[in-house]
């Protein structure tokens, strides 16, 4: 059996057929499509709320931690001498697994099956993170500035017997109104979650079983790294006026 038909038979066919559907399913999620319209009452003083610009954690940047920079952690932990040690399951005792370096198999796999089991976790979360946007149709806190625009009267005002039940009653049409009705739940909050909880499990279970007690120490330490960013980044979209609260908790509940 060749090197490639070793890889291919320990990664296993369902993996990647779960991340072509995986990609479909995603690519789905980001055709137009229209939110469920809740009634939306102006007096509602949580709404009106001014986002910060710019964001503290940006989409493109969130992208490239999630979708860039964890996967390369996970391809070195497989590559870099003092955790790749960790990865041979030939010798289970800490002491005999540091004279054993992991054989090119081992390496392969254990990208080739964390990647894609990375990749699989992400745009599922992705997957179900949008479906909940538009099914939800829940309101962002600015949504009276955008149904409003600019000039509108924040709370308390003459709003009380207003009900505006769909968008085309917003006197302001150029706000994104769609935008809108998807808060909940948080992309930024799960998308952060899901990467940094599978990195985190990750670069600790590797510190666990490396065989220096000084990597130990350390993976375990940073290993928490990721995870901090993702409740940074979660916390930061309630702060920058971009999602409530409830918003967040969902979010990082699906991640």
């Amino acid at each position: 059996m060749s090197f490639l038909e070793s890889v291919g038979t320990v990664i296993g066919s369902t993996d990647y057929i779960i991340f072509v559907v995986a990609i479909v399913a995603t690519a789905c999620t980001y055709f137009p499509l229209t939110p469920h319209v809740l009634p939306y009452f102006p007096n509602r003083a949580d709404l009106w709320q001014a986002v910060a610009s710019p964001e503290t954690v940006p989409n493109l940047e969130l992208f490239i931690i999630v979708l860039v920079a964890y996967p390369f952690v996970l391809v070195m932990l497989a590559i870099l001498p003092f955790t790749s040690v960790a990865l041979s399951p030939s010798a289970p005792n800490p002491s005999r697994r540091a004279t054993l370096a992991p054989t090119p198999l081992e390496r392969t796999t254990f990208v080739l099956r964390h990647l894609v089991g990375y990749a699989c976790a992400v745009l599922m979360t992705i997957v179900v993170t949008n479906s909940l946007k538009y099914y939800v149709g829940y309101f962002r806190p600015d949504f009276g500035h955008r149904c409003f625009g600019a000039s509108g009267d924040i709370p308390p005002s003459n709003y009380s017997a207003l009900t505006i039940t769909s968008n085309a009653g917003c006197p302001y049409q150029d706000g994104h109104l769609d935008e809108g009705r998807l808060s909940f739940p948080s992309g930024h909050a799960s998308l952060a979650f899901c990467g940094g909880a599978y990195l985190s499990a990750m670069i600790i279970g590797v510190a666990a079983r490396a065989a220096s007690g000084i990597v130990a120490q350390l993976g375990l330490l940073v290993g928490w790294a990721p995870l901090g960013f993702a409740f940074y980044a979660a916390a930061s979209r309630v702060r920058d006026g971009r999602h409530h609260p409830a918003d967040v908790v969902g979010g990082a509940v699906l991640g």
